[in-house]
């Protein structure tokens, strides 16, 4: 029986905070989640017109097309971003860096996760978070990775800043995947979040925070994020591709997530029943 098929989630005790999505997005989102990056900051990098045609370009997509992300989506991408810094849901080396609103849109890329290899050079893996239910919308965000490799290309991420490795400017191929939580994992997620907000008694807080950093929900991500990038890694086998730099850079991340699976196992809540927190497999649309 794998990991995923071990976690229980307790019920909500008596008494507890019932799970409210307003209080969660206040304190998750509007009082934590900082501003994404400004394109205007990379002046140094980029001549003043071709970052002007880029916000040009943002605008007209927000114009035309219904790009705000949902209530969920954007609580998902707050929690695993304090999560992945704050409770190493990634591993005790991940850094996290939020895209500008220009990669988030055209390069559909939410967050990047970076690593430092035993060489001392990075691993990163672009994120791209998502609350939707419907699987026409996975087979789409599938569709566009695979059209990268096709071409024998990963992500481009134009827009770009690394503290841990001083750089500024556009990095490329860089492997990434999806992650999807459907609103039944939301719920019960939203059970766990609850007593670690604000208001929220000191000692019960500090009990909500340890249940969170042992959350099954990070074993479950981290293993889905694997079977993407194996997918992805027999795609380019497939297509003549393992002499291509995307193909090296997938396998030093599967290298790393597969370390910090590894570490999971043993740290995780577990407990009888399957199936309670759990990302959707996105996996399959690879196929």
């Amino acid at each position: 029986m794998s990991l995923i098929e071990k976690f229980e989630i307790t019920n909500i005790k008596q008494g507890e905070q019932k799970p409210d999505e307003n209080k969660i997005y206040q304190e998750l989102v509007e009082k934590k989640l900082p501003e994404k990056p400004k394109m205007e900051n990379f002046y140094e990098v980029y001549p003043q017109k071709e970052i002007s045609r880029d916000i040009a370009r943002v605008e007209r997509i927000e114009d035309q097309f219904e790009v705000s992300s949902t209530r969920k989506s954007k609580i998902l991408e707050a929690l695993l971003l304090r999560q992945i810094e704050l409770a190493e849901w990634f591993g005790n080396q991940c850094q996290t860096i939020e895209t500008t609103k220009y990669d988030d849109y055209v390069n559909h890329t939410d967050f990047i996760a970076e690593w430092e290899d035993e060489n001392g050079d990075p691993v990163r893996l672009a994120i791209d978070v998502t609350s939707s239910e419907e699987n026409l919308d996975y087979g789409i965000k599938a569709e566009n990775i695979l059209r990268d490799l096709n071409n024998y290309q990963g992500t481009k991420i134009k827009y770009f800043i690394s503290e841990q490795f001083g750089y500024k400017g556009a990095v490329k191929d860089i492997p990434r995947v999806i992650i999807a939580i459907r609103k039944e994992v939301i719920d019960k997620l939203y059970a766990l979040i609850m007593p670690t907000i604000d208001g929220t008694k000191g000692e019960k807080r500090l009990e909500g925070h340890n249940k969170l950093c042992k959350c099954f929900l990070q074993a479950s991500i981290v293993e889905e994020m694997i079977k993407q990038l194996d997918k992805q890694s027999e795609h380019l086998e497939k297509h003549d591709g393992k002499n291509t730099l995307i193909y090296q850079n997938i396998q030093k991340a599967i290298k790393i997530l597969e370390t910090v699976f590894d570490k999971k196992i043993g740290s995780v809540e577990d407990g009888p029943s399957s199936r309670a927190l759990k990302v959707a497999e996105i996996s399959a649309f690879f196929s």
